[in-house]
């Protein structure tokens, strides 16, 4: 059996071509959906490539399963997740009986039920007491006289976040109530119409546009900070169970909130522990990734942010229980793989792209694995291409 995937995007970052490259690595038939300018579109072995219309976003992922036929859906953004949940909905008020296209969404994703939750960042409490994990203290202000508030009696430092964004944005560490007014007034205001007017205006680019005017109401969430190091668990997983994961620590990020640029790759039970609970609790399948700060002193591991999606390490091949894109391959499949040799033995990783600030890398990143597409050239000159 040759399993086939579908890749789901409607962003333009890297993680969706190096997904199908590590599927088409398993053996799998790897298809996409995604923007027109996509750098999975220059892959050469994808089977079939669907168009993305932000203006019929619905219309876009329906056709794509419904030609696809997938025996997994691969989301790699919150969008595509949110997209494919508004979906499943809408075809169950048309038919009784489940659709096609609803029974390849849950069986990609895992209960359906699960997703309110676990796509809002102001809901981590929640989630954190049905699955009984350790997160900080985190609350919703609706304004700035109850982030004020809240600020007194907690203190600072303090994290605040905007629900529905990704990547770092949409995050910000504050130190005073200035500070935080600020940031709160950022995150409400009338950022989306801003941002699509920019899209326009200066990068030409429609598809941003509509994407941006068609996010959902902006929440705002205020979490107590945790002094210590920022790590990771991505795992795939499948009906409530673990097959595979991969903890890192962050060892140099894009920024305060950004994402990490350098990884170390790590042992952390508690970040696993935490992760099974969550996945156990709600019954997901496919990739899921855990943002966690490793407490300074105690190391133990708190839980900030779950991203029931696939994130920028799930296509490493780092050898047995590390191996996620082989585990969900195995699964789907049902038919043994030979365990596959991982691609390095370092634990130090540069993620590609490398960072480009000029502010340099920390000196251990000479001795650590550079994770280049090296199988595909057209990527790097499209990624290239796109920096210069």
């Amino acid at each position: 059996m040759t399993p086939t995937v579908l890749i789901a995007h409607t962003a333009d970052y890297l993680n969706a071509a190096r997904l199908a490259l590590a599927f088409r690595a398993v053996g799998c038939g790897v298809q996409a959906l995604c923007r027109r300018a996509h750098p999975v579109r220059r892959l050469p072995f994808l089977e079939a490539v669907y168009d993305y219309s932000p203006v019929t976003p619905l219309r876009s992922f329906c056709g794509a399963i419904a030609s696809a036929a997938p025996d997994l859906i691969v989301a790699c953004d919150d969008w595509s997740v949110r997209l494919l949940h508004q979906l499943y909905l809408r075809e169950g008020t048309r038919s009784e009986a489940p659709t096609p296209v609803q029974i390849a969404i849950e069986r990609s994703l895992g209960r359906m039920d699960a997703y309110g939750l676990l796509l809002a960042r102001s809901r981590l409490g929640k989630v954190a007491v049905m699955a009984g994990v350790l997160v900080p203290w985190t609350a919703t202000v609706a304004s700035i006289k109850q982030l004020e508030r809240w600020l007194r009696a907690e203190g600072f430092p303090a994290v605040i976040k905007r629900d529905h964004s990704s990547g770092g944005a949409g995050v910000a560490i504050v130190h005073d109530l200035s500070g935080a007014s600020h940031s709160f007034r950022r995150m409400i205001g009338w950022r989306n119409l801003a941002r699509s007017l920019k899209w326009l205006a200066f990068e030409h680019d429609t598809e941003w546009a509509f994407d941006l005017l068609r996010s959902p109401p902006t929440t705002v969430s205020v979490q107590r900070y945790v002094p210590g190091i920022a790590a990771n668990c991505a795992v795939a997983c499948w009906n409530g169970e673990v097959l595979a994961g991969i903890c890192v620590e962050a060892v140099a990020t894009a920024g305060p909130t950004g994402r990490a640029t350098v990884l170390r790759v790590v042992e952390n039970r508690g970040m696993f522990q935490a992760a099974e609970r969550i996945v156990g609790a709600f019954g997901l399948s496919g990739f899921c990734g855990f943002d966690f700060v490793l407490e300074e002193n105690t190391g133990r591991a708190h839980l900030i942010e779950i991203n029931p999606r696939a994130t920028q390490t799930n296509h490493l091949a780092l050898g047995s229980g590390r191996d996620l894109v082989a585990a969900l391959r195995v699964r789907i499949s049902g038919e043994p793989l030979r365990e596959r040799q991982a691609v390095t033995d370092r634990d130090l990783i540069v993620v590609y792209p490398p960072r480009t600030d000029g502010r340099g890398v920390p000196a251990p990143v000479a001795a650590a694995y550079h994770d280049v597409p090296l199988e595909a050239p057209e990527l790097i000159e499209a990624i290239s291409q796109r920096r210069g």
